[in-house]
């Protein structure tokens, strides 16, 4: 349910920015009168979880219907691979980037060079702990793991013994699902 609600949210945040006329480089249209195609860059951390396969085709799907084009490129888990491609996207002038950091401190740096070249950011799951971001999406892990554990709970009768599988080590979104598991 959880991560329905955040794709949801990306396919809002995709359809508000059509509809706002939202674009990094300010130019309304192009020397023949056409309208500058917007460009959306999705920075991904992996597309190895199914989740972020999810947000990816959900939101091609919404970008087509809306005449955007959103380009999603995968980090493979790595920080320096996610900056580049950062690097990449301001190069191109796109705008928008929504971003799922790899790393919340790594990223910093990749979004204040967003925040000077006039581009607005987004971040989904994980956060950045520098730089301006316009949005963060995410859910309330804490509420998350502790209504996993109730129901847990509730299935196992109250009786039974538990593995806690942790997520990526040092996330926010993974520390914050099994502190409120195991608390709430």
């Amino acid at each position: 349910m959880f991560k329905k609600l955040l794709v949801i949210l990306l396919v809002l945040v995709l359809s508000l920015f059509a509809f706002t006329g939202c674009g990094g480089s300010g130019e309304s249209g192009t020397e023949d009168g056409a309208a500058d195609e917007t460009v959306i860059g999705f920075a991904v951390s992996t597309l190895s979880n199914d989740f972020f396969v999810m947000m990816k085709d959900a939101g091609d799907a919404k970008a087509a219907e809306l005449g955007i084009t959103l380009i999603t490129l995968d980090a493979q888990d790595s920080s320096e691979s996610q900056a580049t491609q950062i690097e990449d996207f301001i190069s191109q002038g796109v705008d928008l980037i929504i971003l799922n950091p790899v790393d919340s401190d790594a990223i910093g740096t990749s979004v204040e060079a967003c925040n000077e070249a006039g581009i607005p950011v987004i971040t989904v799951t994980r956060p950045s702990n520098s730089g301006e971001v316009v949005q963060h999406l995410d859910i309330d892990n804490k509420e998350a793991g502790a209504l996993i554990a109730g129901q847990m709970i509730e299935d196992l009768g109250g009786a039974g013994k538990v593995a806690v599988l942790e997520g990526i080590a040092g996330a926010p979104s993974a520390n914050d699902r099994q502190e409120g598991f195991t608390t709430g």
